[in-house]
């Protein structure tokens, strides 16, 4: 598979284990893990003050 930025995206398997590679380049793994935890609290954090931040500006709003 090619992306739009020619970069070649694979996907190999071991076994029970998955392995996505661009370039030769491991992105993620099904192998035991906590990256993708990470990554959904960053985001969830992220999502958490944008939605402070728009209610603080709704409050200040002028009626």
């Amino acid at each position: 598979m090619k992306l739009i930025i020619q970069e070649e995206l694979r996907l190999y398997r071991r076994g029970r284990e998955f392995s996505i590679r661009v370039n030769g380049c491991e992105l993620m793994n099904s192998r035991p893990h906590g990256s993708e935890e990470a990554l959904a609290e960053l985001a969830a954090r992220i999502l958490q003050a944008e939605q402070r931040a728009h209610d603080a500006s709704r409050c200040t709003k002028q009626f």
